[in-house]
């Protein structure tokens, strides 16, 4: 089952599979053998003829985009009038679905198509007319062809890790002294404090952030999530403010 509102690109598809979480993912692949008593299980299949792999057209289950688990650190440090508090924030597993990738690879912009115009032997196997399989061993060139209208076909290589590492916030505040407020009758405490958002963001993934949606939170079912396609990712910022308690 699948929801049209997760239907981002043309070769990936929030869905839920039987016996997959509701967050899962669907995506084109490349066909392989699916024959489990062959040895050659698995392998992708070459096109005889042209000695490229073989776009598949069945979604197939690619993955989860549910992390495995989240946590967070906080913590606060005071030395006299200073205050110094963060939020680390941590994400395990899951996957994200880099559709900017894929669309920078069909256009030949993606670091990806670098390596056009290099001769390589793509690891599959050829299907012989008597159900057997034979290594590949034709050479062929990256071109823009092929990551156009093969690779650019397939969803399974834009999937990545989504587990990050990051600093949420950091915040330090300094409270006047009392001392400097006591000729007053009205002010009890003043504090001024500067706030650091989204500083630091250790991650594998080779788009601007995991953490994104394609969509709002009105999707039904396991919504947008992790799928990163056009979006705007968390800006870097800073806050200051004071505090006055009258």
């Amino acid at each position: 089952m699948f929801q049209s509102d997760a239907f981002i690109t043309n070769v990936h598809q929030g869905g839920a599979f039987i016996g997959r979480p509701i967050t899962g993912v669907g995506a084109y692949d490349f066909q392989r053998v699916t024959d489990p008593n062959s040895p050659d299980n698995g392998k992708l299949l070459i096109n005889p003829t042209t000695g490229y792999p073989i776009p598949g057209t069945t979604f197939v289950y690619a993955g989860n985009r549910a992390p495995r688990f989240t946590t967070q650190l906080t913590n606060t440090f005071t030395y006299k009038d200073l205050s110094l508090s963060f939020l680390l924030d941590f994400r395990v597993g899951g996957q994200v679905i880099n559709g900017n990738d894929l669309y920078s690879t069909g256009t030949g912009t993606s670091a990806r198509t670098a390596e056009r115009g290099s001769q390589v032997v793509f690891d599959g196997v050829i299907a012989n007319a008597d159900g057997t399989y034979a290594p590949n061993t034709r050479t062929v060139e990256l071109t823009q062809n092929y990551y156009r209208n093969i690779l650019g076909l397939v969803g399974t290589p834009f999937i990545e890790d989504a587990s990050w590492s990051r600093l949420r916030y950091v915040t330090l505040s300094y409270a006047l002294p009392t001392s400097l407020l006591s000729k007053t009758t009205f002010l009890k405490a003043i504090e001024l404090n500067v706030t650091g958002r989204n500083l630091v963001l250790l991650t594998n993934y080779s788009g601007a952030d995991p953490e994104t949606a394609a969509a709002g939170s009105g999707v039904r079912g396991g919504g947008s999530n992790g799928f990163d396609y056009g979006n705007v990712p968390a800006t870097r910022g800073v806050d200051m403010g004071l505090r006055v308690t009258f």
